[in-house]
């Protein structure tokens, strides 16, 4: 899945609900499971703290290159 990168909060709403979706899938990190949904319905109020991330890392993404293709969690 490539992530978009036309505004810091769709990159970081995207990459959170596919990390959510990999955890769910793998069985890991349940406790994690209700803030993160909880950051994906109140993206809009966390643009800030996006686009300090942006700012400070890029649109910088672990799959960026990688044979994701290969990986059935994504």
């Amino acid at each position: 899945m490539v992530l978009p990168t036309n505004s810091p909060t769709a990159f970081c709403k995207a990459f959170i609900e596919r990390e959510l979706k990999s955890n769910r899938q793998g069985h890991i990190w349940m406790t994690y499971w209700p803030v993160m949904e909880r950051m994906i319905e109140r993206a809009d109020e966390l643009t800030l703290a996006f686009n300090e991330l942006i700012k400070k890392f890029g649109y910088s993404d672990k799959f960026d290159g990688a044979l994701t293709h290969l990986n059935p969690y994504y």
